[in-house]
């Protein structure tokens, strides 16, 4: 009876140490280094954000962008991503890196859709996508709505917290 004890804890070690073997081994798999996004409408921002290598996002928007420009304040808000909305964050830049290598196609075009910059840093490896929504239908229909999906992860969690700063609009840089 002790000696199957002692089988017991001898394999109960052995399978720990092949555990940590193979957690050691299987590589994380990367998750976004670096981010930003722009969204604009007839040459004036709607919102835009940026990513630091520590999670930390700075988000901006304007609420009333065709207002009157002298009046126009930007909101600003900070927070930072956990690492579960980063894993979402590289997710979602996965499937528009998926949709990127599909053949152009967009069957339905519309005009002064919105657009702007995706731009990120993949273990190391830089891209940057301007994109704009005004494929209704095809490919470039699917690319703006995965673009969209990566903005909605940043934009909803940044708008859930507090305006941090007021901020009045460069009429030259907006």
């Amino acid at each position: 009876m002790a000696s199957m004890r002692m089988m017991a804890v001898v394999a109960a070690f052995a399978l720990s140490g092949c555990a940590a073997e193979m957690m050691q081994s299987t590589p994380m798999p990367a998750v976004v280094d670096t981010a930003s996004f722009s969204m604009k409408s007839w040459g004036r921002l709607l919102h835009q954000w940026t990513m630091d290598a520590d999670g930390r996002v700075e988000h901006v928007q304007n609420p009333e962008p065709f207002g009157d420009r002298a009046k126009q304040e930007l909101l600003v808000r900070r927070i930072v991503l956990t690492p579960g909305q980063r894993q979402s964050l590289t997710v979602a830049i996965d499937a528009v890196k998926a949709k990127l290598a599909e053949p152009e196609d967009c069957r339905r075009r519309m005009t002064d859709g919105p657009y702007g910059d995706l731009e990120w840093v993949i273990a190391g490896t830089p891209a940057k996508l301007p994109w704009n929504a005004n494929c209704t239908e095809g490919r470039d229909a699917e690319l703006s709505s995965a673009v969209s999906k990566v903005d909605r992860i940043v934009d909803d969690a940044a708008r859930a917290t507090a305006v941090v700063e007021r901020r009045p609009v460069d009429r030259g840089a907006l």
